[in-house]
């Protein structure tokens, strides 16, 4: 079985062309300032697809989503 790699990611940029879109999935770094930052984050992984490929994937992160919406978390009770 081939390796491939498993990263985390809390950013992406996306860029779509006429033959082809990238997803560029970005890891931030932590500021101490205070207020708002514009940080780009490093980048842990880059990938290329066709327009329909995108479209799928887009469709398939929508329903989950949906899905992940529609499930309540438990409720927890905090005794002092």
């Amino acid at each position: 079985m081939a390796d491939f790699p498993d990263f985390y990611a809390d950013g992406i940029s996306v860029s779509i062309g006429p033959f082809g879109v990238t997803v560029t999935f970005q890891l931030s770094q932590p500021s101490l300032e205070p207020g708002p930052h514009v940080d780009l984050g490093e980048i842990v992984a880059r990938a290329r697809m066709s327009p329909a490929l995108a479209r799928a994937l887009a469709q398939g992160l929508t329903e989950a989503a949906a899905q992940q919406a529609t499930i309540q978390a438990p409720e927890t009770t905090v005794r002092h």
